[in-house]
């Protein structure tokens, strides 16, 4: 059974990563980032009401609160870095490590 869900999960993200390179044609990338990123939100709060877990909203402790704020800024952060980086730079470390050191 692990195995059909494997298989899956693996489909479905060679599926989302080709509709997204279709989808992002002629729309900038963070743009296209935050449509996404709606559709997330909205599956995910569709989730909460059809499993009844939005009465436990009020019972998250501060200290949640906070551990899940901090986590979704750094996690927003990290996309934004990365989509900051410029693209040569990136390119020149793959040929680093790809390409044969001229020193032995």
């Amino acid at each position: 059974m692990w195995f059909w869900l494997a298989l899956g999960s693996a489909v479905f993200a060679a599926l989302t990563s080709i509709l997204a390179k279709i989808g992002i044609e002629g729309v900038g990338s963070n743009l296209a980032t935050a449509i996404r990123t709606m559709v997330v939100v909205v599956m995910a709060w569709g989730m909460v009401f059809l499993t009844h877990q939005q009465t436990g909203i009020m019972s998250i402790s501060r200290k949640s609160w906070l551990f899940l704020i901090l986590s979704g800024s750094l996690f927003a952060k990290t996309l934004s870095t990365a989509r900051s980086a410029p693209a040569s730079r990136a390119s020149s470390s793959q040929r680093r490590i790809h390409s044969p050191s001229p020193h032995p």
